[in-house]
């Protein structure tokens, strides 16, 4: 029996091969179609099957058929179908089609693409090709990011530098094809490939960039490069003429080296322009969160070691959204809206009191003065805030198990929370 997962790919797998056939067939050029047989055609076996006039086209088979059709004439492509008449027949020529040139080197099958005179047929082959290409579903296409930010070119592109089929030149000049509106992002996304081994063609990838483009092209590269080479990143930075668009970039490349590396970018934070006070302000707290979050106590040693007040708070800030005062308990939506606590952080108040178990049901906070808050309904943030509070105060929890026993009440001392990671 056939199992149920197989028979809804077949059906996925279907449902792509149909919707490229209906789209091609529906946008085949009649001058391509209706002219007589190329005395020139490939015979069976040597690429693309010719077809006799009055025959019927070969039935798709899947198998994949190794072969080069560089050079060809531009009528190659359908060339099959000259004699065709059944619009079933033009169909099942069609559905071969696709795998044939999926068969193809990626810069060959493009080349045939691109004979396509209707834009939409082109993306809708170039889909059916990302789709055998990469093995993914018609449900993972219509998921795919990529595809739905920078066009099916743009994902195409991606897809095959990713992959090791294009250069970042190549997925670069395919990625321009497709004329995506976040053409700035998709190349900064290329750039990104290069930039450690060719700095100077990732960065003259965005010269035709004006204005906003030319904005998120370099904010976009900067990201990448910080995470992987922050300092040659800072280099290239300073040499930006504009003030205002270098200190966006020198701002993005201490986030992302921040990320992975926030003792690095501390020190790194020292030589910011003290020119773009909002720029410092929102890096000091980008810097702490993402330190607390792997050693809180670090993160507020150097917190307090910043001289500038506004500097100091926004990283006291930042450390607070990774490590607030509180009891070190997670909340989560329950399905019968009531919160559920979950996760404890080790050596937490929720951990060290032996009181709380994870699925624990929260019934109740108190508020402070002696009465009740009901948590049903509320956003999660607020109950979040009702049990967060200052340093040595308490709160109480009304909470019942997961198996739905008993009530239970449990008052817990707030506590910063300290995390440290290995």
């Amino acid at each position: 029996m056939v199992s149920g997962k197989f028979l809804t790919l077949a059906l996925v797998g279907l449902a792509v091969a149909a919707l490229v056939v209906f789209v091609l067939f529906e946008h085949v050029p009649q001058s391509e179609t209706e002219t007589g047989r190329r005395a020139d055609a490939k015979v069976p076996g040597e690429g693309i099957a010719s077809v006799e006039d009055g025959q019927d086209a070969p039935a798709a088979t899947g198998r994949s058929v190794g072969v080069t059709m560089a050079g060809r004439g531009k009528q190659e492509l359908l060339s099959g179908m000259e004699g065709l008449k059944d619009g079933k027949a033009r169909e099942t020529y069609l559905a071969g089609m696709v795998s044939r040139i999926a068969a193809l080197r990626p810069e060959e099958a493009l080349e045939q693409v691109r004979l396509l005179q209707d834009a939409e047929a082109r993306d809708m082959l170039m889909l059916a090709l990302l789709a055998q290409w990469s093995g993914a579903t018609t449900l993972d296409l219509v998921r795919n990011r990529d595809v739905t930010r920078f066009g099916v070119a743009g994902a195409l592109a991606l897809y095959l530098m990713d992959s090791g089929k294009f250069s970042p030149a190549q997925a670069a000049a395919l990625a321009k094809e497709g004329g995506a509106g976040r053409q700035a992002e998709l190349l900064a996304r290329v750039a990104s490939k290069l930039v450690t081994t060719d700095p100077a063609a990732a960065v003259a990838m965005g010269s035709g960039f004006e204005g906003r483009q030319q904005n998120r092209f370099y904010e976009s590269l900067a990201r990448a490069w910080g995470a992987s080479a922050p300092d040659a990143a800072r280099q290239w930075a300073s040499q930006i003429p504009d003030p205002e668009l270098r200190a966006r970039v020198q701002t993005s490349i201490l986030q992302a080296e921040a990320a992975g590396n926030p003792a690095a970018a501390a020190r790194s934070f020292t030589q910011f322009p003290p020119g773009a006070p909002e720029s410092r302000t929102r890096l000091a707290g980008s810097i702490a969160e993402s330190w607390a979050n792997k050693d809180t106590v670090a993160a507020m040693q150097w917190a307090s070691s910043l001289a500038d007040p506004s500097d100091q708070a926004a990283a006291l800030q930042g450390i607070q959204r990774a490590a607030p005062v509180g009891i070190g308990a997670r909340v989560v939506s329950g399905n019968d809206g009531f919160p559920v606590l979950t996760d404890f952080v080790p050596g937490s108040p929720a951990s060290m009191s032996g009181q709380l178990r994870p699925g624990d049901k929260l019934l109740a906070v108190s508020d402070g003065q002696g009465g009740w808050v009901d948590p049903r309904g509320l956003p999660l943030g607020q109950v979040v805030d009702l049990i967060r509070g200052a340093p040595n105060t308490q709160v109480s929890l009304r909470v019942q198990d997961s198996g739905g026993s008993g009530q239970r009440v449990i008052t817990l001392g707030r506590q910063q929370i300290i995390h440290r990671t290995p």
